[in-house]
């Protein structure tokens, strides 16, 4: 059987496949993410369980597949995501530094579950990196100076909690890192699980951020 979705007139552009273990979801998902890229669509795709590893793509789609691939390994490389820099609004206007660095310290705090001295701790740090600029010279590791600059039991609280993620240096000023057109995967399998759930929930909110400011006008 053929399934149709319209994503252009559909009010709802969700799709959740299920099934049973070996029914075929993988194998569908990579069809249609192909189908996507020959439509000259943009695909995003976090890789958590190296589900996305070349040789667990479908034989009969894996040539074309890795054609259509630009790679990004967040765990050797970091990822380039400029977390720090004021969204610009339709008509031309930027975005306030105090919502830039709330916006930051909400998803933190809510994925790592901070509470709200711990949340306070955090929003002094990313507020002196964002005003000093040391985001776009040091990566996320200008956080981790900021927290251990504080001194204080809920700075080393939190500098602790994020360490992984400082110590990687993860998020880094540069080039955007989605390649329009192109299945972009992003590698995270070689980090713990929490480390993994934390970045994508920063990289998403990021986006819709950014999605929901601009619409990706460029």
């Amino acid at each position: 059987s053929r399934l149709c979705f319209d994503t252009l007139s559909a009010s709802n552009k969700h799709m959740i496949l299920l099934g049973k273990p070996g029914s075929g979801k993988s194998v569908q998902t990579q069809k249609i993410m192909l189908e996507l890229c020959r439509q000259k669509k943009t695909v995003l795709l976090f890789d958590i369980h190296s589900v996305a590893a070349e040789e667990q793509i479908f034989p009969g789609y894996r040539a074309e597949f890795m054609q259509h691939v630009h790679e990004v390994d967040v765990y050797e490389s970091g990822i380039c995501c400029n977390l720090f820099q004021p969204a610009v609004f339709p008509d031309g206007g930027k975005e306030k530094q105090v919502d830039t660095v709330n916006a930051i310290v909400s998803v933190l705090s809510s994925a790592r579950r901070f509470g709200v001295m711990q949340q306070s701790a955090l929003r002094a740090a990313v507020t002196s990196v964002a005003e000093s600029g040391r985001y776009e010279t040091d990566g996320f590791m200008a956080v981790d100076a900021a927290l251990a600059e504080a001194g204080t039991v809920y700075s080393e609280t939190v500098k602790e909690k994020l360490y992984n993620l400082t110590a990687h240096n993860v998020f880094r000023a540069g080039q955007f890192f989605i390649s329009p057109g192109k299945i972009n995967i992003i590698r995270l399998s070689k980090f713990d699980m929490q480390s993994q759930v934390v970045i994508t929930e920063v990289l998403l909110s990021y986006l819709w951020r950014m999605a929901a400011v601009s619409g990706f006008s460029r």
